[in-house]
This record gives C-alpha cells, structure tokens and sequence, in this order.
C-alpha cells in the first residue's frame, strides 16, 4: 500500500502559504485599490498627484504586501460574518439527497446533531472532512482547502467593499458633501453585486464538492468496516 506520508507533509505546507496568499493578501490588495480610488476621487481637491508613485520600489512593494496582509486579517471577522447569509441560502438549496449523506457521515464520528439544523455555518463540518481527507485522501484536502481559500477571498472582498464604503459615506457626510459619493455608487453597487455572485457560485461550488468527497468517505468507511467485520468473523 503507498505511503501517504510525503504527500500529508505536502498538504500541511503548501495549503496555508496559498490560503494566506488567496484569502488574505489579494482582498488586502483589492481593498487598498478601491479605498484609493475612492479617495482620489472623492477628495480630488485634497488629493496631491506629485505624490503619486513617489518612493515606488521594492520596499514599497513588500510594504504594500505587508499592509494587504494585515488587512486581510482583519477582514476575517467580517467575511465570516458576511457568509452567513451565504450559509443559510446554501443550505435551503440543498437538496434531501446531500443531506443524508452528510448526516451518515457525521454519525460516524458519534455526532447526532444534524449540521443543517445545528450548525450556523459549514466550517465546523469542514473540519471534520478536511481531517478525514489528510488520512484517506490527502489530494483532495488539497483541492478543498484550495476551493475554500476562494470562497473566503469572495467573502473578504465583499466585506471589505462594504466597509470601505460606509467609511466612506460617514466621512462624507461629516464633511456636508454626499454628492460625490453618491455618484460614486454608479461603480460601487455593480462591483458588489458581481462579487456577491460570485460569492455566492464559489460557497455553492465548495459545498457541491464537499458533498461528492463525503460520498467518496463514506464509502471508504464502508467498505473499511466491512473489512474489519470479516477479518475479525475469520480469526473467531
């Protein structure tokens, strides 16, 4: 029988280096973007363009990453939060079928609470999947932990548009000029309902896949307790 134990290093190593990549550096970035293009343009007559790209350069790019990182950390708390709606839409699409698979599978770990009426959200089922994958099929943790990065960069991305833009509204109306923003949500509105879209298929598409690796799970439990039944039948 292989080993697994060359390709489990593997997943414990490349997994986190592209979750960070993927679900903490690219929403920082996306937001350090938008909140300077909503400066700029909300606050032209306080905008210095002889600034721009002064002090450009490799340390100023690793400060960037840094600063996205960071804010992307940041954003955690709130995209969790934000795929709570996301959850619950998902889970009223699931159909019966899905969902007694996945309440087969969580009876073999002696859990009776069914995770579509117990859970408020779906990572602590993915928990246990990504632990049964490291063990049966370390590949597809891989594939999952992946597709989990994006649906989390979607939800980041999004809770950080909102939040830019309601700092923005505030500060805008501290400072008795709402117009400007106003029409700034010509650009804003569309761009958070593509990313809700998008949000929306990614947590749609991981789920899908979750569902198809629980199936594949808990056929190998399976077929394994049937394995164990007739070995022990043959040493009595």
């Amino acid at each position: 029988m292989p080993s697994f134990e060359p390709i489990k290093a593997l997943t414990n190593a490349i997994p986190e280096f592209y979750y960070d990549l993927i679900a903490r550096v690219v929403p920082g970035v996306v937001i350090l973007v938008a909140g300077t293009l909503m400066y700029v343009n909300l606050f032209a007559s306080q905008y210095d363009k002889s600034a721009w790209g002064t002090g450009a350069g490799d340390e100023s790019f690793l400060l960037m990453l840094v600063l996205a990182y960071f804010i992307g950390i940041l954003l955690g708390p709130f995209g969790a939060f934000v795929r709570h709606p996301f959850w619950w839409w998902a889970k009223y699409r699931t159909n019966e079928q899905s969902k007694k698979l996945v309440r087969c599978f969580v009876s073999y770990d002696g859990n009776n609470n069914d995770p579509f009426d117990q859970l408020d959200d779906f990572k602590s089922f993915e928990k246990m999947v990504e632990k049964e994958l490291l063990d049966h099929s370390p590949h597809d943790k891989m594939v999952l932990v992946k597709m989990w990065a994006e649906s989390d960069m979607c939800m980041n991305v999004l809770a950080g548009i909102i939040l830019v833009n309601i700092t923005f509204f505030l500060v805008s109306f501290s400072n008795g000029a709402v117009e400007p923003w106003y029409k700034l949500q010509l650009f804003v509105l569309p761009a958070i309902i593509v990313t809700i879209i998008g949000a929306n298929h990614r947590h749609r598409g991981v789920i899908r896949r979750d569902f198809a690796y629980v199936n594949r799970l808990n056929l190998i439990r399976k077929d394994i307790g049937e394995n164990g039944k007739s070995e022990e039948s043959s040493i009595s």
